[in-house]
């Protein structure tokens, strides 16, 4: 009789898990689930983080999306040059940290996601991008997977630089959105008073247990 109670009650809580797991997941924004190439999750390096900035997904996008003046907001950024258009298949060349990258986008959802794959000596890398529009202004996810040799033999280093490298590109993002008179004029004109002003304070959350911008199916 024990047996029985304690089973039925196992499966009651077990149900309500696998119910509340599934509400989570219907409840994520569609545009997780539309990323043309998600990261490898079996890379040696893999790293998810995310912010939020208190403008909307439209001022988020201008700055991201605007490869060609990445050097104006990112530090670490000396040089960025897409030719042609903005869209799947564009490939671009960029410099950072002293380092040579080729990328190229296979993904373009305006004001939604925005991803690409990047190569240099050793290593290859999946760098994806969501944004989510909420109260206030724009969860923004940041996802990457790196492998290659070196990854692979400096894993731990690799892995360090990754993460550190990822919050401060988001903090930086979030600056180049809330400043008064950001680069590339990002507010539009258009902004809020709370987003020139930046009354919010963005804080990065890294390594999250959801994949942020992978495909679901």
């Amino acid at each position: 009789m024990k047996s029985n109670i304690l089973t039925t009650i196992f499966m009651d809580y077990f149900s309500s898990f696998l119910l509340v797991k599934f509400l989570t997941l219907l409840s994520l924004n569609t545009s997780y689930s539309t990323m043309k190439k998600p990261v490898n999750e079996n890379a040696p390096i893999v790293e998810k983080q995310q912010i939020f900035i208190p403008s909307p997904p439209a001022t988020v996008w201008k700055v991201i999306s605007n490869i060609n003046h990445w050097p104006e907001w990112q530090s670490e950024v000396t040089q960025a040059e897409l030719k042609g258009e903005m869209k799947e298949g564009a490939i671009f060349k960029w410099k950072a940290g002293g380092i040579h990258f080729t990328s190229e986008l296979h993904t373009v959802i305006t004001k939604q996601a925005i991803g690409w794959t990047g190569r240099t000596f050793g290593a290859k890398a999946v760098h994806n991008w969501c944004f989510e529009a909420t109260e206030g202004g724009t969860l923004v996810y940041v996802e990457e997977s790196l492998e290659g040799l070196f990854p692979w033999l400096f894993t731990k280093k690799f892995s360090k630089s990754l993460k550190e490298g990822m919050k401060r590109n988001l903090n930086e993002l979030s600056s180049a959105c809330r400043e008064k008179r950001p680069p590339l004029g990002c507010l539009g004109g258009g902004g809020t008073q709370m987003e020139q002003d930046g009354l919010s304070t963005a804080k990065t959350s890294p390594n999250l247990d959801r994949k942020v911008c992978g495909d679901r199916r």
